[in-house]
């Protein structure tokens, strides 16, 4: 995600910011860069992991990656909580697995927030300061409405919002949503409202619930995100794809068609419509074929259609067919058939070559095959 000249900067920027937090929370220097060296094994630790069980590439679209992270979290918080226990020298129990959940917790959280951030910002740079308009004003609404006042266990209503977020935005959705919520959330209990502060005395009982609520809340959401992250791929390479082949269409001179027997209807490719000069790409029965073709091959085509539908075996034919405004082509066809589950035909599949200005393959394949004397 960051490039590798930039992290020692972070990594630099990290120590110090826990070194100043330790030393300002009431540490001594040398407990404080105890915790320090702990904070930044954490995350080497995690990364060590996660590489090593095969996930080079950061994503947790695939359920077995965001496993693998979930795994490398644990491990690297207990490691980093005992290392932080053996480096400051504080080996009370309390410590150590207040440490641990910490870490764990915060690492479940926040990695995944500034991936999908990430990757809305590089997939979307046009969307995400739309996406984070009214996510924020949606998602920020309900979570004031659930941790602002101690009446009520709303605690549901973030969780709408999020789901709802992921739904119409994906990971971008999720990220931004998370975010508000753990904002808004953090400010709200601090202040000693909402269902937090109600149901748990302490700081560290409420620090603790509200960030195994923040996990809850991305783990509900992740499969969502992730379905509809792939989906997305998909479609963009079937859109890629469907791009190539039209290109190559063109630069061939060939189109493709189906006709689907149930709907009694022919889908024309682009090209396909461009060489029978159709104003459409999709028409209606065999006929629309049919009445393209001149008079004097029409009985051939039709024989070799009706043959195809009949017995499923592929029929390759030559015939000049006449688009609407009367210009004349001369088109190569191959035609195949497709079946259904239960063994019936279900389509005819069919090319369309246009072969006016010159020989056509079959042609020279016959040419080239025919014996010459002497």
């Amino acid at each position: 995600v960051i490039r590798t000249g930039n992290r020692w900067w972070l990594v630099g920027g990290v120590a110090l910011a826990s070194m100043v937090a330790n030393v300002w929370g009431g540490s001594g220097p040398f407990a404080a860069a105890g915790y320090t060296i702990a904070n930044l094994a954490e995350g080497f630790l995690a990364l060590a992991i996660m590489n090593r069980l095969g996930v080079t590439r950061q994503t947790f679209e695939r359920p077995l990656s965001l496993a693998i992270f979930a795994f490398a979290s644990v491990v690297a918080a207990f490691a980093s909580a005992a290392m932080a226990a053996i480096l400051s020298g504080n080996w009370d129990r309390v410590f150590f697995l207040s440490w641990a959940s910490t870490v764990a917790l915060g690492m479940l959280i926040v990695t995944p927030v500034i991936l999908f951030l990430f990757r809305a910002r590089r997939t979307h740079p046009g969307t995400a300061s739309m996406v984070w308009v009214w996510t924020t004003i949606m998602v920020g609404g309900l979570t004031v409405l659930a941790f602002g006042q101690n009446q009520y266990p709303l605690l549901v209503l973030p969780m709408v919002a999020v789901l709802f977020a992921t739904l119409t935005h994906g990971l971008q959705g999720t990220a931004i949503s998370i975010l508000v919520v753990t904002v808004i959330g953090s400010v709200l209990t601090v202040m000693d409202r909402g269902p937090v502060s109600l149901f748990f005395a302490t700081v560290e009982q409420q620090v603790l619930y509200f960030q195994v609520y923040l996990v809850a809340l991305l783990v509900s959401v992740l499969p969502l995100a992730a379905m509809l992250a792939r989906h997305r791929r998909h479609l963009r390479d079937i859109a890629d794809s469907h791009a190539r082949l039209e290109a190559a269409e063109r630069m061939a001179r060939f189109g493709h068609w189906r006709y689907r027997v149930a709907e009694n209807t022919v889908d024309w490719s682009s090209h396909a419509a461009g060489i029978l000069e159709l104003g459409t790409r999709r028409s209606e029965g065999l006929d629309s074929i049919l009445e393209r073709v001149t008079p004097a091959d029409r009985d051939r085509v039709s024989a070799a259609l009706e043959a195809s539908l009949r017995n499923g075996l592929p029929s390759t034919f030559e015939a000049r067919m006449v688009g609407p405004r009367g210009m004349e082509r001369t088109v190569e066809a191959r035609v195949e058939a497709d079946y259904s589950e239960d063994g019936e035909i279900s389509e005819l599949m069919g090319t369309l070559r246009d072969v006016t200005d010159g020989y056509s393959y079959a042609a020279r394949f016959s040419a080239s095959d025919t014996p010459r004397e002497g």
